[in-house]
């Protein structure tokens, strides 16, 4: 998976996954969520998207905060 396979699929389906966004990472790049996710945090932390890309690789960035602020949030209660 590419930079702008990985982008492309962030534009079609921003936000929260309702199942399509898991049936097309599965049906066009073989993956499971999980690794996509891994791949996806993997390439917001690299330097190149970031000054390639740098308002894609900020919003990627808080998005994955927000996510995180809340699995910690419903772990803890």
């Amino acid at each position: 998976m590419t930079l702008s396979d990985v982008v492309a699929m962030e534009r079609r389906f921003p936000g929260v996954d309702d199942g399509r966004k898991t049936a097309a990472v599965l049906a066009e790049h073989g993956l499971s969520m999980t690794r996509y996710q891994q791949r996806l945090n993997a390439l917001v932390d690299d330097p190149a998207f970031v000054v390639t890309m740098p308002a894609h690789a900020r919003l990627l960035r808080q998005r994955r905060a927000r996510l995180s602020r809340g699995r910690r949030l419903t772990s803890a209660g």
